[in-house]
């Protein structure tokens, strides 16, 4: 309903939920249920370590690209200094990720690398118009 997934999975049945949707979502919840919930949750924290280090990345970046884009709030820092600041939760990150099992980083990978394919996939479905996306307001 956003425009980013296919149509298809915007359509309801007659009571309003949206089938192929909770299927995948379903499918997804199916191929976890040989995890422990420890495992689940580690994996969880695997991924949420990888979206904390696009958004320093993200940060510094803008800091450096876009200095006088306007912002809700400004760090008082320069760009030297919010990447120092940056350092400490990095290393916490890098922890994390280096305590996790092979079974957990070998999920959280796999999902990641899936992730990667289907952005760029989805996008040439689109460009080539062989499915519709749309999105409603």
């Amino acid at each position: 309903e956003r425009g980013m997934l296919p149509e298809a999975f915007a359509i309801r049945s007659r009571f309003g939920t949206p089938v192929l949707g909770i299927l995948f979502s379903a499918s997804g919840v199916l191929l976890l249920s040989w995890m422990s919930f420890q495992e689940i949750i580690a994996a969880e924290n695997y991924l949420y370590c990888f979206g904390m280090f696009l958004e320093f990345a993200a940060f510094i970046w803008l800091r450096i690209k876009n200095p006088t884009m306007p912002r809700p709030y400004k760090i008082p820092l320069g760009t030297v200094g919010v990447t120092l600041m940056c350092i400490p939760p990095s290393v916490l990150l890098c922890v994390v990720l280096a305590i996790a099992s092979l079974k957990v980083m070998i999920v959280s990978i796999t999902a990641v690398v899936i992730g990667f394919l289907f952005y760029p996939g989805l996008e040439y479905l689109k460009n080539k118009n062989w499915m519709r996306f749309s999105s409603s307001p």
